[in-house]
């Protein structure tokens, strides 16, 4: 982050409100916020389950894990791949003894001398070094100054995020048959992991036998399993000859330490990865039934199941089992060839303890798939953006189970038949009615607002109507029960404008189908128009059409991956309407499968292809299998969720699996764990440097580059033809062909103008093969800008178009935010334009020239200072004072993942804060709103005084607190229409304080101004005691900020009160001169670029781009 950037909070601005009431407020109900994820506090007190309310913490101490460590060490050889040649780590070898010896001893002398022996959770040393710990946040941040520290981090709680998808990523090409010239494999002598909710140990998917006949090998030998797992030590009968073993690591779970699956997702994904084959797999529906022929990607290989989540997935858990994946694989002949991993998580992969254990897992040899996240189709909403874990978004395959409203008529005329999906029976004729025209009067949601279908109806409501309710809130086929408690017959989920196209065949309640927002709509218009409505249901139609495959899915989280300056997702598979095993309530009949989608789904598809590449190419690391995967991916056909719209990178990543293409590859890009590492932007590394199958530069200012670097792993001589295609940007690559012998490498560079761009722009390197071998892809994602910093640093022209012999006269615009320093500035015209002398001018506010501003030639210079930008909270009136959401019909939200210290994150409607615009918002129980969503967190109970470091930042603090929904209260959010302005508000309602028996509620709203203009204001009812609270706000690092209040310090709230966030506008510096043009080509682009630099090294630059005539 820039240390020019000037951090100010939005100016509140003057509207025109005096005429606009109370009453005049509207919801809008197409712009309403979108929930992008339910998050659970990196500093979660577990207040109920410990005496003391200490925190559980992740302590990393210096020295680095077995994985990783290259020596140094005096009496300790090296134990990394690294270092030793080998493509698994070796945790047995004699040097892995002793460092790991070395480590635990360590940790244990640690532990001892905090007399903290009996708070020890778990202990790391394979893929972390590290223990974790119950403490208090003083007895945490006091280890943090500890010399043998690390990093110390706040246990972080996680949620868990096939019959025709593992062929439409071609499994199937290689499971036999042709081609000749690739290895075929069904997963034979593979081992993969599973981290997950545990396992359905007796379903057909991980028997011995398959359904195909195939008895498995047991790389162990038959009737061993695992050292130390459950079948191990405690009941030998839960595994077999596939499942080898199975782990749980969490104490809480009901079935510990059985790790038999609590949920069904576990059960799904692993036997998505590696199910064994089974033609009769039987899915029972409330109203109807399908058998079909079922099989994992690699349906041969072995399993290991991991039990790490039980309501959710505890951090020190997931790390432990990471710890332990690395474990068994050194105790396997041939190692684990991949993890899955569908479970959230990952949004700032270096201060992630998890996300740390998969980069040391990647180390030891370990190909780690991860699910993107299920909160798309908005920008910016995907989780593991790391770059060395291979992030997967979700699509459809070829199989859809279609559903029809058909034979539709009323009195005014018909509608034409409507398909779709959904796996029922069918129904009609009967009336179909819309939820909307028919609410109730019991004290339930409906009364408010019944087209949402929140609760039960009553018995009687309805008769046997086939009901349309709108999507959203709640589960898609509790809406289904709820209108069939009101004796509904049949039942259509009607997509909003939020939810776009994506749907789901959902097994319901009742004869039913899902209707995309096109349809909905078409619907719904044609119920309000006519009357005596009716139509009928058809029931499901199992279709196999490959027009139905590669389509987005529109819960499939999307990039920009705002962490780190590279493209993700990297891959996409099939994640819509998965059939695979489930878990079950009775052990006697295991046999369970069922219909899931999410990128929990697609993820496995990407595991089980890792798995088979990998087994194919033992010498190859994970970040060359995911390149051969990446490269080989289909791209072409992949479309948007709307079904029309070419998908882009955000959307697929490189494009959909294709592991028969990625079986032949021979030309791979490889990385080290340790460039990865140094990778990190704030240590000054630059992921865009990374050796990775993707490019992508999220300020590019004029142009931007890459450098790859290819390796041939066959024997013989590869040549392929490089070039590119793109958008509105210019792309080249240099060389335009390679020759790279056998065991060789060779580099290209690739590169951008984007002068002439604006946004962001898509393209692509083309790698031709000549001779056998598969041709080849990278995508490359630029956002074409003219400042790498624009609330900062700004160059503009009076001419967007100019001829020779026009003057232009051009601007420079410095702002200044924390800069406390010396400001450097140059700016050299290019060739074509021509300065002229005396036309500078120079406009300082609260800053100081050292050297004024001046033309030398055809460059200009100034060096000067700039006074520092505050923040300020003020009493101020609010546009409309406290008024509860609920008044106008807007629902509760319920709990997040976490009602005492969890948060809900939301794309909404765009808005300006702190100088930039934002179309994201973290809502936290405990009275805080994060401006964006960076830190993946919520804010924790342990309250800080505003600004601080600390992340969660960038948050604005109406009441931070130690809030508890667990005892009550409500949380709103809602966009709401006032004239013509436009607020997302949010509200606290009656929350109270945690401990307090709801003696202490707390009710308080934000209202934030929608649009680049500005306004924020916290508006306060009812409130209960304030000494433990904090009221500010501060910028995205909490560098600079204003408290208002912090327990009893500061200025006093009150019910009634209003506050509003405003900026204190720091220095700023404007300049202005004029040149001649005076060689200007029909076509071309006059690009004048100008820097400015700081005493601490920041550097920004900025453009002005003027088109030739």
């Amino acid at each position: 982050m820039s240390h020019l950037r000037m951090k100010l909070l939005c100016i509140s601005v003057t509207m025109a409100m005096g005429s606009v009431h109370a009453a005049e407020l509207s919801v809008d109900t197409q712009n309403q916020p979108v929930l992008k994820s339910s998050l659970a506090s990196k500093g979660k007190l577990n207040k109920t389950s410990t005496a003391t309310g200490n925190n559980v913490y992740i302590v990393e101490f210096t020295a680095p894990p077995l994985a990783t460590y290259n020596g140094g060490i005096r009496g300790y050889k090296a134990t990394s791949n690294k270092m030793t040649g080998a493509n698994k780590l070796n945790t047995k070898s004699k040097e892995s003894k002793a460092y790991r010896k070395y480590l635990k001893k360590n940790q244990q002398k640690f532990v001892a001398d905090l007399g903290a022996q009996n708070k020890v959770k778990f202990d790391y040393q394979y893929v972390f070094n590290g223990v974790a710990l119950e403490m208090s946040a003083a007895e945490a941040k006091e280890l943090e100054s500890n010399p043998d520290v690390k990093r110390v981090y706040l246990e972080h709680i996680e949620t868990p995020d096939t019959d025709s998808g593992p062929k439409w990523i071609n499994a199937d090409s290689i499971w036999g048959g042709t081609p000749n010239n690739v290895p075929h494999s069904q997963g034979e002598g593979i081992v993969v992991a599973v981290l997950d909710t545990g396992i359905n140990h007796g379903n057909a998917s991980f028997s011995d036998v398959g359904g195909d006949g195939y008895d498995h090998t047991n790389p162990l030998g038959s009737g061993n399993y695992l050292p130390g797992s459950y079948c191990d030590t405690q009941d030998a009968s839960f595994c077999n000859d596939k499942l080898i073993g199975a782990w749980s690591f969490v104490p809480l779970d009901s079935n510990y330490p059985v790790p038999e699956d609590s949920d069904g997702h576990g059960s799904h994904t692993a036997s998505t990865v590696a199910g064994n084959v089974n033609p009769i797999a039987s899915v029972d529906a409330p109203t109807t039934s399908l058998t079909r022929n079922v099989s994992g990607v690699a349906p041969h290989a072995n399993i290991i199941a991991y039990d790490v989540c039980t309501a959710g997935c505890p951090g020190s858990a997931l790390l432990a089992a990471i710890n332990q994946v690395v474990v068994d694989a050194a105790n396997l002949p041939d190692g684990i060839h991949a993890l899955n991993y569908s479970i959230s998580g990952g949004s700032s992969p270096y201060t992630d303890a998890v996300e740390i254990g998969f980069l040391n897992a990647t180390a030891a040899g370990i190909y780690v798939a991860a699910s993107a996240g299920n909160s798309g189709p908005g920008a910016s909403t995907l989780g593991h953006q790391s770059p060395w874990v291979s992030t997967t978004g979700a699509s459809t395959h070829n199989r859809s189970l279609v559903n029809t409203l058909l034979d539709m008529d009323s009195d005014q005329g018909p509608l034409a038949d409507i398909s779709s999906v959904g796996f029922t029976a069918g129904y009609g004729p009967a009336s179909i009615v819309y939820a909307g025209d028919h609410p109730t009067a019991n004290g339930s949601q409906n009364d408010s607002n019944p087209a949402q279908c929140l609760d039960p109806f009553p018995a009687g409501h309805f008769n046997g109507e086939i009901v349309v309710c709108d999507r959203g809130a709640i589960a898609r086929t509790a809406k289904g029960q709820n209108v069939l408690a009101g004796g509904a017959g049949g039942f259509v989920l009607a997509n909003l404008a939020s939810n776009g196209e994506s749907v789901s065949g959902d097994a319901h309640y009742l004869p039913a189908l899902h209707l995309g927002v096109t349809a909905a709509d078409t619907l719904k218009a044609w119920l309000a128009s006519n009357t005596n409505t009716v139509a009928s249901i058809s029931g499901y139609e199992v279709v196999l059409d490959d027009s139905l495959g590669d389509i987005m899915a529109g819960f499939s989280s999307r990039g920009p991956n705002t962490a780190l300056d590279i493209i993700k997702p990297d891959l996409t598979a099939p994640g819509v309407d998965i059939l695979a095993a489930l878990s079950t309530s009775d052990l006697s009949q295991p046999d369970v499968y069922g219909f899931l989608s999410g990128t929990s789904m697609s993820s496995p598809h990407n595991a089980g292809a890792g798995a088979i590449v990998s087994a194919a190419q033992p010498a190859w690391s994970p970040y060359a299998v995911r390149s051969a995967m990446m490269m080989t991916s289909v791209n072409t056909s992949v479309l948007k969720e709307d079904g029309v719209t070419p998908a882009d990178p955000f959307d697929m990543g490189a494009g959909r699996i294709d592991l028969a293409r990625a079986i032949e590859v021979d030309l791979i890009l490889d990385e080290t764990p340790l460039n990865f590492w140094n990778a990190n932007p704030e240590t000054g590394g630059d992921p865009k440097t990374l050796n990775i199958a993707s490019m992508q530069d999220g300020k590019c200012v004029g142009s931007c580059e890459w450098t790859r670097t290819f390796t041939n792993t066959a024997k013989h001589t590869v040549h392929v033809d490089l070039s590119t295609s793109g958008g509105d940007a210019s792309y080249s690559v240099s060389p335009s062909r390679l020759k790279i012998k056998g065991g060789k490498t060779g580099s290209f560079t690739v590169s951008v103008d984007s002068s002439l761009a604006s946004g962001w722009d898509f393209g692509q390197v083309d790698i031709a093969r000549r001779g056998d071998g598969p041709d080849m892809h990278m995508p490359i994602a630029i956002n074409a800008v003219t400042s790498t910093d624009a609330a900062v640093f700004t160059k503009t022209v009076d001419k967007a178009d100019a001829s020779n012999g026009d003057t232009l006269t051009y601007g420079i615009n410095i702002t200044n935010g924390q800069l406390g320093g010396n400001i450097d500035l140059s700016d050299s015209l290019p060739a074509g334009v021509t300065a002229i002398a005396g036309s500078e001018t120079a406009t300082i506010v609260d800053g100081t020239s050292i050297s004024a501003f001046s033309l030398n030639g055809n460059s200009a210079s100034w060096t000067g200072t700039l006074d520092i930008g505050s923040i300020a909270v003020t009493p101020s009136a609010s546009p409309f004072g406290l008024f509860p959401l609920a008044n106008l019909g807007i629902s509760p939200l319920g709990c997040p993942s976490d009602c005492d210290d969890g948060a809900f994150s939301f794309n909404v409607p765009a808005f300006q804060y702190n100088g930039q615009m934002y179309t994201q918002m973290t809502m936290s129980v405990n009275g805080t709103l994060e401006v964006g969503s960076a830190s993946g967190n919520a804010a924790s109970a342990s309250i800080n005084k505003l600004p601080n470091a600390t992340p969660p930042n960038n948050l604005l603090a109406p009441f931070w607190s130690d809030l508890n929904m667990n005892d009550g209260g409500n949380m709103y959010v809602g966009v709401l229409n006032a004239g013509p302005n436009q607020f997302t508000v949010y509200e606290w309602n009656s929350l109270p304080l945690y401990g307090s028996s709801n003696a202490e509620q707390y009710t308080f709203q934000v209202w934030v101004l929608n649009g680049s203009a500005g306004g924020i204001w916290f508006t306060y009812g009812g409130l209960g005691d304030l000494s433990y609270a904090s009221v500010g706000a501060e910028n995205e690092d909490g560098s600079t900020g204003s408290s208002y209040y912090f327990s009893g310090d500061g200025s006093g709230i009150a019910p009634g009160a209003d506050l509003a966030v405003s900026s204190v506008q720091g220095g700023s510096a404007h300049f202005t001169f004029q040149a001649e043009v005076t060689g200007c080509s029909a076509g071309e682009g006059i690009v004048n670029q100008a820097d400015i630099y700081a005493d601490d090294n920041a550097h920004e630059k900025a453009i002005a781009v003027t088109r030739c005539n």
